[in-house]
């Protein structure tokens, strides 16, 4: 009975053991695997201290994979080693620039006419002779007189332009010309000319010419000319003109000066004045000679298409060089402006003329001292 007990005994330590190994690694639950498995049991170490090998003869066996949990401890922690930094996306491609436009074709040739007609009608109180009236009213100038008879005929006449007036009736504010446009300057000159702008108010002219109302010069010299404009203020333009050479017919070493000066004020855009002044001064053979003048113009402006305008006028001839007689005349002029359609300009205009001495044809053919007209002129421009 002992020996069946002490069998008994053994017997039941052994099952006991058997199952104790049997159940040391029960099976996970679900959902164990996101948790941390359970820490191994120390291996034990033989005499040595170093792990106990396994027994000779026995199989290996084969390690088991580590769980997602157990890779994840294994990982470097954060701090181990810096993070890899995102890589710096590549800069976006601009969108390409539009194709440039193609060039305007360029204009085609355009040829542009202009011009205008101008007529008038003129009663001369004095009531001269047909064909005898001239440019101021005057007798015929005397040999060594200046023989300006209003040949229309000049290059061009702008800003640098001599005098106040110019040719063309259009541009001018009264219809019939100066006292200083027909006796003081010249009527035209033919030769060269050069402009140049010295800034936004002011520029210079230069110009060679063959003289005093001549296409073909009358000596072998030629004459000067220099013309300065400039702005004072915004409301005051002045224009100094000078022209300089022998003017003589076969006279090479007698010079003629003039300075012709021209001062406007544009008080407003109703109301503008101008005054214009000329010198002249030439050397003879014997002694010299001289001449000169004022004048004095007001405009005023009284609707978009109606104007009026007065002028005044003292011209000194001292030694008859200019008009053929020695003689200080004066005129005043009205004039009353209307601006027509499609650029059509009409004028009436009364004029008076007188001097202190007998120059202005009476009905008879004689001469008198004064000379009154009255005038009505159009002008159509295009």
């Amino acid at each position: 009975m002992s020996r069946l007990a002490a069998c008994l005994t053994g017997s039941l330590l052994l099952l006991l053991a058997a199952g104790s190994m049997a159940w040391s690694e029960p099976a996970a639950p679900a959902g164990a695997a996101n948790s941390a498995p359970a820490a191994p049991a120390p291996v034990a170490a033989d005499a040595t201290g170093d792990p106990a090998a396994p027994a000779a003869g026995a199989v290996k066996p084969a390690p088991k994979p580590a769980s997602p949990a157990v890779q994840t401890a294994q990982a470097p922690a954060a701090g181990d080693q810096p993070a890899t930094p995102p890589a710096t996306p590549a800069p976006a491609t601009p969108p390409a620039a539009p194709a440039p436009a193609a060039p305007a074709p360029a204009p085609a040739p355009k040829l542009d006419i202009s011009g205008f007609v101008d007529t008038y009608f003129e009663y001369n109180f004095n009531r001269p002779p047909k064909f005898i009236n001239n440019a101021a009213g005057m007798k015929v100038p005397i040999p060594g007189g200046i023989e300006n008879n209003l040949r229309n005929f000049d290059f061009k006449h702008d800003e640098f332009a001599l005098n106040a007036e110019v040719i063309e009736t259009k541009d001018n504010w009264n219809y019939t010309r100066s006292l200083l446009f027909a006796w003081a300057i010249p009527y035209y000159h033919a030769g060269l000319r050069y402009h140049h702008v010295i800034n936004a108010n002011s520029g210079l002219a230069l110009e060679l010419v063959n003289g005093w109302n001549d296409v073909e010069d009358n000596n072998n010299s030629l004459t000067y000319g220099a013309s300065y404009n400039t702005n004072l203020t915004k409301k005051l333009p002045l224009v100094v003109t000078y022209y300089g050479g022998p003017e003589l017919t076969n006279d090479n070493h007698n010079w003629r000066h003039l300075v012709d000066t021209v001062l406007t004020f544009n008080q407003s855009d109703k109301m503008a004045y101008t005054l214009n002044a000329d010198y002249a001064h030439e050397d003879r053979d014997v002694g010299s000679v001289k001449w000169w003048g004022l004048a004095g113009y007001a405009r005023r402006q009284l609707t978009g298409r109606t104007a009026f305008v007065l002028r005044g006028e003292y011209f000194a001839d001292s030694n008859g060089a200019s008009t053929g007689t020695a003689q200080h005349v004066k005129e005043v002029t009205a004039t009353y402006e209307i601006k027509g359609p499609a650029g059509l300009l009409t004028r009436a205009e009364f004029r008076y003329d007188w001097s202190n001495k007998d120059v202005f044809y009476n009905s008879s053919g004689g001469l008198k001292g004064n000379q009154p007209t009255l005038l009505l002129g159009a002008v159509y421009a295009f």
